[in-house]
């Protein structure tokens, strides 16, 4: 019987903080589910990216909070199922999956949970001689989406306020209070110095309704497709936050 090897497994999950870019084996469309008493299930499509890879992927339904931080809080859930649970892919080859809801609609504020779709890695045949035994390395894609759950006859709306806790030229901190009933995400932070813009960059960070969270901006430059992290050269004395639906506030500091 041949020996198996089970290469080294790196997860890189995209939950980033931060717009980072590399190569994937498979996509899903759209980025973001809803269900709502009228309609408790939702559709949404893998592709298999690849060229000459059969990929198999499995899912799994996870409840969302946030901590004070804006870290994920998850907890398993059977509130929702999605089926097929396990879907291989051949290349090029896409195929449509249902999220069924199975929990109820109380309340008045939206709900959150987070759809994970990850990719099985391959199992690794190695052969029998020792010395041509190598490292393997795969990279297995871990693709997060938002699920949010809509109550029945509310309006949705986020209300957001923002307080500055720290400036300083390592990072600024602002406390980002959303007292809506509706999530709001951040997509982009620049920092102005009087009229003269000094940094900018793009997020994906949301604030969960009912939540107060430290939203934190260092200066993240990319270098030769790496992430560097230093410290600001100007204080800024505003901030403009943008939203994803273009909403904009300013923070004065």
């Amino acid at each position: 019987m041949k020996n198996r090897l089970y290469g080294l497994l790196i997860l890189f999950s995209l939950l980033s903080f931060y717009s980072v870019s590399f190569s994937v084996d498979f996509s899903i469309q759209p980025i973001r589910l809803y269900v709502s008493p009228k309609k408790n299930t939702a559709v949404f499509e893998i592709t298999n990216l690849t060229d000459k890879k059969t990929i198999r992927v499995e899912t799994e339904i996870k409840k969302w909070d946030q901590d004070e931080n804006g870290k994920f809080i998850l907890e398993d859930t059977e509130d929702a199922i999605v089926v097929p649970p396990y879907i291989e892919l051949a290349p090029k080859q896409r195929q449509l999956i249902k999220l069924a809801y199975l929990g109820s609609f109380d309340g008045n504020v939206q709900k959150a949970y987070r759809l994970f779709v990850k990719q099985i890695p391959d199992e690794i045949e190695v052969e029998k001689n020792p010395k041509k035994i190598k490292t393997a390395i795969q990279i297995v894609i871990n693709i997060s989406v938002p699920v949010f759950v809509n109550p029945p006859n509310t309006e949705l709306k986020y209300n957001l306020s923002f307080i500055p806790l720290e400036v300083s030229k390592e990072k600024i901190v602002l406390q980002v209070k959303n007292s809506g009933n509706a999530f709001a995400r951040i997509i982009r932070a620049t920092l102005y110095k009087g009229d003269k813009k000094i940094y900018s960059n793009d997020y994906a960070f949301y604030i969960l309704p009912e939540k107060n969270v430290k939203f934190v901006i260092k200066n993240m430059q990319q270098e030769d497709k790496k992430i560097k992290v230093s410290t600001f050269n100007e204080l800024p004395d505003k901030i403009v936050i943008t939203l994803e639906d273009g909403k904009e506030y300013t923070v004065n500091l």
